[in-house]
């Protein structure tokens, strides 16, 4: 005979181990699903406009070498360049060495390069450009998504100019 008094705590136990289980999987589905959407939508509006980069969205999570001095959130020193052809293929080559950097375009004098981060995948915007004259590349560093950057952009700056061996210009 059986004793279903043995038998129905182990099935329930076995049927909430397959629900862990099921759960489990669900959750991390449904967090792939969320974190998986952390890349964003590209810009569109990305580029040069009247010899300027687009200005930072009114948030911190980008640094601008356009930005107004006094803008302690968003302005960022342009890369001091010696020898500007040089320096900007220094720069591409840096970059193309970069894991998780990629160029998504580039013209004479201007770079567009999207970071992603390894963790999470939260693309970063970076804009590089080339004025020869002035012996400077200006930079623009945003985050797609989100509020605040914990100032990664900034430090991604910093990290380029110190392995370019540049050191910031004063601002005007």
């Amino acid at each position: 005979m059986i004793n279903l008094r043995k038998i129905a705590p182990m099935a329930l136990g076995n049927a909430r181990r397959i629900g862990n289980k099921v759960g489990a999987v669900a959750s991390g589905l449904g967090l792939a699903a969320i974190l998986g959407g952390c890349s964003g939508t590209p810009p569109t509006d990305l580029g040069v406009d009247g010899d300027r980069l687009k200005p930072c969205p009114d948030k911190p999570n980008c640094v601008n070498s356009f930005a107004a001095a006094d803008d302690t959130d968003h302005h960022i020193a342009p890369l001091a360049v010696k020898q500007p052809q040089e320096d900007w293929q220094a720069l591409q080559a840096l970059v193309d060495k970069t894991d998780n950097a990629t160029i998504v375009s580039q013209n004479d004098g201007y770079m567009r390069v999207e970071y992603k981060s390894s963790l999470f995948g939260f693309v970063d915007d970076v804009e590089f450009l080339l004025v020869p004259d002035a012996q400077q590349i200006h930079v623009r560093s945003a985050s797609r998504m989100g509020y605040s950057d914990l100032g990664v952009n900034r430090e991604r700056i910093d990290e380029i100019r110190a392995a370019l061996g540049n050191y910031s210009v004063s601002p005007d």
